[in-house]
């Protein structure tokens, strides 16, 4: 199938049977909760049966579209047509496509998906028994990503990269603590709250709550920590009659600089740099890296 995200861990069965579904070019049927990645599989099958890919939601379709569907089906010719939402397909439409498809009279590649349970969609009285079990044979299940937790440093790790690349954050790794809190989320929208839980990230730098505010420490004597006017100092030299005002992000990053070098590198804990300047670790980091701070060279000294 090529490069799938769990296609040797939770998902390996059903990416199996989509590989077997575009090399015998048959119907298949996706069934799994929203955002679970079921129009994602279904390009894939597109991809591996070398045809062109087409989505159509059924409950946007109209009704001379729906008669254009199974009257014209010529028009998608050597297409995979994807039919999401197939339990609001209208009975007599959903009997002619599978019926079509029985007779192997389909000019293009069927796959449909729904985010109903098919045990659901079998107990539906209104939903046609006939195409029900047709679809049985080629039914996959996808499952949920509250089932598919190994999967999380890596799906967070790329949702992250690609936010970042999108919003023209800084690139960084997915860290311990953050792998930690997302395993706890149930995930109800799936990889649809992960992806925007990503994108929540790279904006402010961590996944994670809202920070809460970290309890000022005891003010320390000025020797041991820099006041303003050594601040401005240490941002622009020498600040003499004619040297320049330095500016916010000079002056962030001379004060971030500070603290690490009294916290000797040390980012989090209770003498770290965050606790001297009384911000949350991860914003502490988002914003090091914005400024191009790298605490590994205080930490040598």
């Amino acid at each position: 199938m090529g490069r799938f995200i769990g296609a040797y861990g939770a998902l390996e069965n059903a990416c199996q049977r989509a590989a077997d579904a575009a090399l015998r070019q048959i119907p298949v049927f996706l069934n799994g909760e929203k955002g679970v990645g079921k129009e994602t599989l279904a390009r894939k099958i597109a991809k591996d049966a070398n045809r062109p890919f087409q989505s159509l939601r059924a409950s946007r379709l109209k009704k001379e579209e729906w008669t254009r569907l199974c009257e014209e089906r010529e028009l998608f010719f050597g297409r995979v047509l994807y039919l999401s939402e197939l339990e609001r397909v209208p009975k007599r439409y959903a009997r002619r496509i599978v019926g079509a498809a029985m007779e192997n009279a389909l000019p293009f590649l069927l796959v449909a998906s729904s985010e109903t349970p098919y045990g659901d969609l079998v107990r539906d009285r209104n939903f046609p028994r006939e195409t029900l079990a047709f679809l049985a044979a080629s039914l996959i299940e996808l499952p949920a990503l509250r089932e598919r937790k190994d999967e999380l440093p890596l799906l967070a790790q790329l949702f992250l990269d690609d936010a970042a690349l999108r919003l023209g954050a800084w690139p960084r790794r997915v860290e311990l603590q953050e792998i930690e809190f997302l395993a706890k989320r149930e995930w109800p929208d799936n990889l649809d709250g992960l992806r925007r839980a990503a994108r929540f990230a790279a904006k402010r730098g961590f996944f994670g709550p809202d920070p809460e505010p970290t309890p000022q420490p005891p003010q320390r004597p000025s020797a041991a920590r820099p006041d303003s006017a050594q601040f401005l100092a240490a941002a622009s030299g020498d600040l003499g009659k004619d040297a320049p005002f330095p500016t916010l992000d000079e002056n962030a990053r001379a004060h971030i600089e500070a603290a690490l070098r009294l916290a000797k590198g040390v980012v989090e804990g209770k003498n770290g740099a965050a606790a001297l300047l009384a911000i949350n670790p991860y914003t502490l980091r988002a914003r090091m890296r914005k400024l191009g701070v790298d605490w590994a060279k205080f930490r040598q000294e």
